[in-house]
């Protein structure tokens, strides 16, 4: 890349990549060439089934290890046996393909909820069976597989709503749930498990809440090394961080982020923002709506962020996933024929949540038990539900650009310039800038950047 003369120094020539328009946003790309910011749009891959009968309290992990994505579901066209599959996503046509499911637990099974233990490289899929139950999984990528080691029981009587998240700094398996003991007083409970080899062990477990509780959903806070858990309890919507050393559990206080009746609960960490989101029905209009919460002084949890509405109508059965600013929520329609919906959304810790708008995965019949996982390796995330009483699973690309703080260089200046030929990017700021940071609106079609006056 060459500078242009002193006189105009603040301008750079350099040779285009395609073609280069006048007043467009500029990149430089990785052989020093430029181009015009490019952008993909919102979009679903082809809905493929990976179970022939309806796949209920789908529960969709990750492995890193073996670089697959892995779903556990109650089999109901299979004696409602606890099953598992293991996929694999083509980002180039945003594609999927399964290898054979296989039975875990012989046993009606409900509130499957699975995570993947990144220290011993293992999934570990939980449901409830008259008890709490827990089995380790392991992902052979070479043919789809996944095999099993043996059961454990982490709580004799009967549990719901389960949820669960890997401490990865302690190196532990965190489960929350609503314990039946006591006359089913459903009382919050949480118990930290140890992974070893193809098993897996549980320490004590303890109650954060006696009081009933429902509809939980757990995730790791990395920033501040806790877990977090929203539920719903006395009718409103609340979240706790939790500390853990060891197997040992405690829990900070509560606090209200929805003071109507929330349901259909679904949290998810995002690094970028050090958010932790919230998606969930809010039940005194039945709207799907999405917030956060922020991390306080000690062990606290702020929900301070302010609703956004993603669906205004009888938004039943949700789930979200985040990653690096960016997050989807899959639900299902609450129009007819009820198909599964999906809806990007961006979160800033400067500027909150903005939406794009929502689109469909699958309209073929009623949705049932959605969830959605990232795939940081494939950057997409992959939908799992049931639709049409059928278990489908579809590959979603979100709305991205080739945009970095790294290589934008300005907006393009001149004529219009062919691909190998050399233009130049207009100057933006006069004086010395550093820190810079550059985000592309879609909305209005504009990059906004941020950045330092140096002089």
């Amino acid at each position: 890349m060459n500078f242009i003369p002193p006189q105009d120094e603040t301008r750079l020539r350099a040779a285009a990549s395609g073609v280069l328009p006048n007043g467009k946003p500029v990149a430089v790309n990785a052989d020093g060439t430029v181009s015009v910011i490019a952008s993909a749009d919102f979009a679903g891959g082809t809905s493929v089934q990976f179970e022939s009968g309806s796949a209920l309290y789908n529960a969709a992990v990750f492995d890193t290890n073996s670089n697959r994505v892995v779903v556990s579901y109650r089999d109901n066209g299979n004696s409602t046996y606890g099953t598992a599959v293991v996929g694999t996503v083509d980002p180039s046509d945003n594609s999927i393909s399964f290898g054979t499911p296989v039975v875990y637990a012989s046993e009606t099974t409900s509130f499957q909820a699975a995570c993947f233990d990144s220290n011993s490289n293992k999934v570990v899929i939980l449901w409830e069976a008259n008890a709490g139950k827990a089995v380790v999984g392991t992902v052979n990528p070479s043919n789809n597989s996944i095999s099993f080691g043996n059961v454990t029981t982490f709580e004799s009587d009967s549990v719901y709503y389960i949820s669960t998240a890997f401490h990865s700094s302690e190196n532990k398996v965190v489960v929350g749930y609503a314990d039946a003991m006591n006359n089913f007083q459903m009382y919050g409970t949480a118990i930290v498990g140890t992974v070893s080899g193809t098993s897996i062990s549980f320490g004590t477990a303890e109650v954060f809440l006696y009081a009933a509780i429902s509809w939980t959903s757990m995730t790791y806070d990395s920033t501040v090394n806790k877990i977090v858990m929203a539920y719903q309890a006395s009718s409103v919507g609340n979240i706790r961080y939790a500390n853990v050393s060891g197997t040992n559990i405690s829990f900070a206080a509560s606090a209200v982020f929805e003071t109507a009746i929330a349901t259909y609960i679904s949290i998810d960490y995002e690094s970028t923002s050090q958010k932790v989101l919230i998606a969930y029905k809010q039940a005194g209009n039945n709207y799907g709506v999405v917030t956060y919460a922020t991390a306080t002084g000690g062990s606290g949890v702020n929900p301070s962020g302010s609703k956004t509405t993603f669906s205004a109508g009888n938004t039943n059965h949700l789930s979200i996933a985040s990653d690096s600013g960016l997050f989807v929520i899959v639900y299902r329609n609450p129009s007819s024929p009820n198909g599964l919906l999906a809806v990007q959304g961006a979160i800033s810790a400067a500027t909150g949540i903005s939406l794009e708008s929502p689109i469909s995965i699958d309209n073929s019949g009623t949705t049932d038990s959605p969830d959605i996982v990232y795939n940081p390796t494939a950057e997409r995330y992959v939908s799992f539900a049931s639709v049409n009483s059928k278990g489908k699973s579809s590959v979603i690309q979100t709305s991205s650009f080739n945009l970095t703080a790294e290589n934008y260089v300005g907006m393009s200046g001149g004529a219009v310039v062919q691909a190998g030929f050399t233009g130049t990017a207009a100057t933006f700021e006069s004086a010395v800038i550093q820190n810079i940071d550059a985000t592309f609106d879609s909305n209005s079609n504009k990059v906004v950047l941020t950045y330092q006056d140096a002089g």
